[in-house]
């Protein structure tokens, strides 16, 4: 299988994600803190984040497609000791 050079010619025109690429793409990312001191994982490119973001709030789209995948949450047997005042 080979990849066109821009994944952005598979997706039909029209759609949303164009104009959610075409408006990051246009934002300055100095607002974004960098990673510059090279410890730890490599950082996802910023843009590519904030857009994905826009994206799945745009969409609606917040957690697993399939609800049977979805982790299950454990409700505590008995109340939690720990009150705050």
């Amino acid at each position: 299988m080979v990849l066109p050079d821009d994944l952005r010619e598979w997706v039909p025109a029209g759609q949303i994600v164009h104009f959610i690429l075409e408006v990051v793409e246009q934002r300055p990312i100095t607002d974004f803190r960098v990673n510059d001191r090279g410890t730890g994982s490599e950082q996802y490119p910023p843009r590519m984040m904030l857009a994905l973001l826009i994206y799945c709030y745009a969409t609606g789209r917040f957690g697993f497609p399939d609800e049977r995948n979805r982790p299950r949450i454990r409700k505590p047997k008995k109340p939690s000791t720990f009150l705050p005042s």
